[in-house]
């Protein structure tokens, strides 16, 4: 989605009905055919409604998808989903646990709070991978990341899995910035009906560049140009070339190190996320202050 000045509205589209009255509702994306509502209802629940238009019950709305998939993943978030005249709605619980973009926003300074959310992240992509999905659009604003406990992914639309009841829709590659050089060649070499299937490996790729990201504030591929003035075959064309891709930020070796790993362009080197989850976990642990340090833990 694209970032949207939040707007108050008075009322949401015809056909959605929540189960309780709304008292506050908070236009906060949008892009055609597809918006996004944060609602607060008067029994305290707090939920993101999201709405595609196109006929119902399509099999190509993503928030038909979504809450398909959600069915699997996570069905404790899913709060309410259903179809109108004119398109696809679903409500899921709001989260306002920072993403890992914040949590890694002053890195070099916090390093162990860093090291700690990336560990939660890895922890539950890890236990998603084992029972056979890929979320197929990791990015930093993807991945929410509270104080305590799991970290939480959300924006499901374009998940991939063992479900069989899931609606078909062609998998064209997530954020484009973080794609996988393998995944990149074949949506270049693939028209747009093609599916592609994503592979574990693939998405430690785009993890590792997500935090690398959210670490280096900087795309893991130098473009030689502007990335906003790129489209999405002149980034892919860029991720294939290896020797595109930057050097690690200096200062952090250990972690300098992992990424590399994740980055490999060949995918049979690359750690596994239960791999890349332990060895987070073992770089925190590390990380962790003393019970002697004068200094206060930070997690």
């Amino acid at each position: 989605m694209t970032p949207h000045q939040p707007q108050a509205r008075r009322s949401l589209p015809d056909g959605i009905r929540l189960p309780d009255e709304i008292t506050q509702l908070t236009l906060i994306a949008e892009r055609p055919g597809s918006r996004v509502w944060k609602v607060a209802m008067a029994g305290g629940d707090v939920v993101a409604v999201k709405y595609t238009t196109g006929e119902a019950g399509q099999s190509r709305s993503f928030a038909h998808r979504e809450a398909a998939v959600l069915t699997h993943v996570d069905p404790d978030r899913l709060f309410a989903f259903s179809h109108t005249a004119h398109g696809t709605w679903l409500a899921v619980e709001w989260d306002s646990s920072p993403s890992l973009a914040h949590r890694w926003q002053h890195a070099d300074t916090h390093r162990s709070a860093a090291l700690h959310a990336a560990a939660q992240a890895a922890t539950t992509l890890a236990a998603l991978h084992e029972a056979g999905w890929r979320h197929a659009d990791l990015q930093p604003g993807h991945i929410l990341v509270p104080e305590h406990g799991p970290a939480r992914i959300i924006d499901w639309a374009i998940g991939q899995g063992p479900a069989d009841d899931l609606p078909a829709i062609a998998y064209r590659g997530g954020y484009a910035h973080l794609t996988a050089p393998e995944i990149a060649a074949q949506l270049l070499d693939t028209p747009a009906s093609h599916h592609v299937t994503l592979t574990t490996a693939a998405e430690v790729y785009t993890f590792g560049a997500t935090v690398f990201a959210s670490w280096a504030k900087l795309w893991p591929r130098d473009y030689k140009a502007n990335p906003a003035s790129l489209n999405a075959p002149e980034i892919y064309t860029a991720i294939t070339d290896p020797a595109s891709l930057r050097p690690m930020p200096e200062g952090w070796p250990s972690v300098a190190t992992l990424l590399t790993a994740t980055l490999d362009p060949n995918p049979a080197n690359r750690p596994t996320m239960s791999e890349t989850r332990d060895e987070l976990i073992a770089l925190a642990d590390h990380q962790r202050p003393s019970p002697s340090s004068r200094h206060p833990r930070v997690w």
